[in-house]
Formats: C-alpha cells, sequence, structure tokens
C-alpha cells in the first residue's frame, strides 16, 4: 500500500487532504464520512471486492484538481463508480478533476474524463502500489496547466516539494509538471 498525503486539520473539524497519492491499497483508499476537501491529488490503481476502490463519500467532500484513474471495484456499477461514488446524504462538489469513466453529464465545472498519461504508473518492478511508481504527469498528459484558475496558490508546493504553479495554472494530480 501507498499512501503519501499532507493532511491539514482546523477547529471545526473539517480535513483537508492536499499533494495526496493513494495507490495500491486494498479497500477503499478514501472513505469519507465527515466535512473533508481533497485537493490535488492523485488516486490510482486501488481495488476492492466491493463497490468502489477510490473515494466513498457519504459526509460533505469537495474534490479539486485531482486525478482519480484506475481504481477497480469487483461489484461496481460503472468504471466511474469504481472511482468515487457518492452515497444518500452525502454532498459531493467535483471541480477541475480528471475522473475515469466520467459520464458526459457530469463533465462540467472543468472535471474531464482524459487519461492522465502517468510517466510510470507501475515502476520498474511493473506493480501498481509500490513505491517506484511514478504518478508523475508526462510531457504527452492533456491534464498538465488543466486545474482549476487559482493564482493564490502559486506560493504552494506538490508532493515533491516543487512550486504549485510553473508554467501559468496550476495541474492536475499530486505533481507539478516541469
Amino acid at each position: 500500500n501507498n499512501a503519501e498525503h499532507q493532511v491539514l486539520g482546523n477547529p471545526s473539524g473539517a480535513v483537508t487532504l492536499y499533494n495526496c497519492v493513494f495507490s495500491g491499497n486494498a479497500g477503499e483508499a478514501i472513505n469519507n464520512d465527515v466535512a473533508m476537501s481533497i485537493r490535488n491529488c492523485s488516486i490510482y490503481g486501488n481495488s476492492d471486492k466491493g463497490g468502489v476502490a477510490g473515494i466513498s463519500n457519504s459526509g460533505n467532500l469537495t474534490v479539486r484538481n485531482s486525478v482519480i484513474w484506475g481504481n477497480t471495484a469487483a461489484t461496481a456499477i460503472s468504471t466511474f463508480d469504481a472511482q468515487i461514488r457518492n452515497f444518500t446524504g452525502g454532498t459531493l462538489t467535483l471541480l477541475y478533476n480528471s475522473i475515469e469513466g466520467l459520464p458526459p453529464e457530469s463533465d462540467a465545472n472543468g472535471n474531464v474524463g482524459l487519461d492522465p498519461l502517468f510517466v510510470d504508473a507501475f515502476g520498474p518492478d511493473n506493480m501498481k502500489g509500490t513505491l517506484d511508481d511514478n504518478l508523475r504527469l508526462s510531457p504527452e498528459s492533456a491534464l498538465i496547466n488543466l486545474g482549476q484558475p487559482e493564482p493564490t496558490l502559486s506560493s504552494h508546493q506538490d508532493a515533491d516539494g516543487h512550486a504549485r504553479i510553473l508554467c501559468g495554472r496550476i495541474d492536475m494530480g499530486a505533481y507539478e509538471f516541469g
């Protein structure tokens, strides 16, 4: 299991995950039932014997500038449901993400269903979820400069500690290209 992330809590009890990498987990990568914000994360290659392998939500969740791709669930209704599923009572806001199996009617608010074209998602050992996986965007990725325009994030850093905005606009996922 590979879960690298930064967590920021606040007094109201809300949780923010940013610059996260959740990869190769058995079971849901994230199961949310609180107020949570996920920002600039890569959730890839998780698997579950049930219906959701990426994000399961029954709380108040906002996902922004993230890549949710390649997650598989044995009983998922669709490819999209294996990536992210909102349950009864949950509130889900998706802004500027790339989500595998994204239904056309959900293709709003900057969300796309474009393959991230990671550098090497399985790494040299050819196994997802190990430390040699490279979930950085390749030069051919359409997700470069496709995140939500947020000039206030120019002082932030990506999962590698590099500047978050390098070419005028933020990238989707945990790593900024370049």
